[in-house]
């Protein structure tokens, strides 16, 4: 069977599974072929996520849920929320922390 690329216009021979594509085995139509299929599955995913059909991707933050840690600057063990979570609530409350001016010690 005889088809013509839809990309570069050329005419193919396809047979099998080659004759439900509809581009050529070419380096750059097969290239556009990947692009066209990760752009239509992008759009898919944003159209069920926008329907609230899936769910948005998991984050690292919702990995396991609160873990603890010790404040780096007071040391105190609080919930922390993931890694970049550092800073316990009391000390980010605190008045020095607070006015960008003052210097906030870490105890590392």
């Amino acid at each position: 069977m005889t088809l013509t690329c839809g990309f570069c216009g050329n005419a193919y021979e396809a047979g099998g599974q080659a004759a439900r594509r509809r581009s050529c085995d070419a380096p750059a139509c097969t290239a556009a072929r990947e692009v066209e299929r990760r752009a239509l599955k992008a759009v898919l995913m944003r159209r069920l996520r926008a329907g609230g059909k899936l769910p948005a991707p998991a984050t690292a933050l919702a990995c396991g849920g609160p873990s603890p840690r010790r404040c780096l600057r007071c040391d105190a063990l609080f919930a922390s929320a993931g890694a970049h979570h550092r800073i316990c609530t009391a000390c980010k409350d605190s008045e020095p922390w607070r006015r960008a001016t003052d210097e906030v010690p870490l105890y590392w």
